[in-house]
């Protein structure tokens, strides 16, 4: 079974041609995790435990930024802070454990790792904070959902709300689950990211490195 994250996914479903191969491949021989490579995962850890603890708004960015020894994080992280706190400024929001679950087909499974749950104006709300410096696009955050609503929306209340955090940018966006249409071509994608993993081997002089992104 080909395991591959959700953003991951998402970046692939998004390239074109030959530009899916070489996502295809960085992910494929990507050297294992390691956190101390993943630029945001801090201020993921410090929203997801905020959030929990109810702890009323805002998140205190002096608390953050303690645990901050980077000079490049240390530059950026107050700014994406002070972007989420607009988020949450003025929202009634009350925690809930977000869904999870794998999505499977033939042989991928992605994992759809929503990080936040909130009771917003009375209504469930699943998101997925999103860190990259680049907006977040239209075609990303329907993907996204789409992946969202097809692993998760049978284990949820009808009245369930997923969306997408763009962070740096303090954005959510909400919309109805798409229709059956979407779904087939998360699917389609997944043959495709199959039959393009399995076709691959490493290049002689190298393969490409992808860290989490900046």
């Amino acid at each position: 079974m080909i395991e591959v994250s959700l953003t991951d996914f998402v970046d692939f479903l998004s390239r074109n041609g030959v530009a899916k191969v070489s996502k295809v491949r960085a992910i494929k021989f990507r050297k294992k995790y390691d956190w101390n490579y993943d630029f945001w995962r801090i201020l993921r850890e410090e929203i997801v435990i905020h959030a929990r603890a109810g702890v009323p708004w805002p998140l205190d960015t002096l608390a953050v930024m303690s645990k901050v020894q980077s000079e490049i994080k240390k530059g950026r992280f107050p700014e994406a802070i002070g972007d989420y706190n607009k988020f949450l400024k003025k929202k009634k929001t009350e925690w809930f454990e977000p869904l999870r679950a794998l999505w499977e087909h033939e042989g991928v499974r992605i994992s759809v790792n929503p990080e936040l749950g909130f009771i917003i104006d009375g209504k469930p709300t699943v998101i997925k904070l999103y860190f990259k410096n680049e907006p977040l696009s239209k075609n990303k955050v329907n993907l996204t959902r789409a992946l969202m609503c097809d692993a998760l929306q049978y284990k949820a209340p009808p009245e369930v709300v997923f969306g997408v955090l763009d962070v740096q940018r303090g954005k959510v966006f909400k919309t109805p689950c798409p229709d059956s249409t979407l779904f087939a071509l998360l699917k389609s994608e997944a043959i495709s990211l199959e039959v393009i993993w399995e076709g691959l081997t490493p290049f002689h002089s190298g393969v490409p490195v992808e860290t989490v992104s900046a």
